[in-house]
């Protein structure tokens, strides 16, 4: 037996997870972008993510996306490899009308990466005071499917979607069930420690996902509490199996 071609073999069946190097990323929507720190490295690396093309950002954000403009005028700008466009949104399911508008935000300032549509529980306002630095606004709303759709955007595989949304990754997911059809790999912070109120658990993200085709295929970073050691949340990846396309 051939063990390279038992390996693509069960990359084809779906008897094996696809990796990183099985993918050819050429999109990425990354949803609760802050000033760009993760997708940056993807963007400014052409050796590394030569297939890449598009990076679309969603960030609801009011005081910090006029700093991931910055940094995109300052930096991505100069590079004519990916077209990057931001957008200064939050997703969600779909309204019942159909129509998106506005949706109330927990707007956190001092720890802006804490911002949430979810209301923070006791614990988290306990071990992190600077999210008491906190104000409920109203931001742009849109599910991702809708904005797909309105913004034009194209969608060449293999799409990533990676989701930091601070408990609401349900929602954005849910918001995103046509999108899914084109995705490969979904990277999504899943919270252990109940850190917001009615925030998404692992299990209701494989519900949603596993139907669509994807499987569980283990975390990415997932640090621990400096007292208990206790994990307090993950970055969970999801991948279809077998990928849409393969390199």
């Amino acid at each position: 037996m051939n063990p390279v071609k038992e390996t693509e073999r069960a990359l084809l069946n779906g008897d094996r997870i696809p990796g990183p190097g099985d993918f050819k990323v050429s999109t990425i929507i990354d949803v609760g972008t802050n000033t760009g720190q993760w997708v940056d490295d993807y963007i400014m690396n052409p050796l590394t993510y030569p297939d890449l093309k598009y990076v679309f950002c969603f960030e609801p954000h009011t005081k910090v996306f006029p700093y991931l403009e910055a940094h995109a005028a300052e930096y991505w700008a100069k590079q004519e490899r990916v077209q990057v466009e931001l957008y200064p949104y939050a997703l969600g399911t779909q309204r019942r009308d159909r129509r998106w508008n506005e949706a109330s935000f927990v707007r956190c300032d001092t720890a802006n990466y804490c911002s949430s549509p979810l209301q923070p529980t006791r614990w988290l306002l306990a071990r992190s005071p600077d999210v008491a630095d906190n104000a409920r606004v109203s931001v742009n709303y849109i599910p991702l499917d809708a904005a797909v759709l309105e913004f034009n955007m194209p969608l060449v595989d293999d799409v990533l979607l990676k989701i930091d949304v601070q408990g609401f990754e349900d929602q954005v997911l849910l918001g995103a069930k046509e999108t899914l059809k084109k995705v490969s790999w979904i990277q999504a912070e899943v919270l252990f420690d109940r850190l917001y109120e009615d925030q998404a658990t692992l299990r209701q993200l494989m519900e949603i996902v596993e139907p669509l085709g994807f499987r569980y295929a283990g975390n990415t970073a997932q640090p621990g509490c400096p007292q208990s050691g206790a994990i307090m949340y993950a970055d969970a990846l999801f991948v279809r199996c077998p990928p849409r396309s393969k390199r």
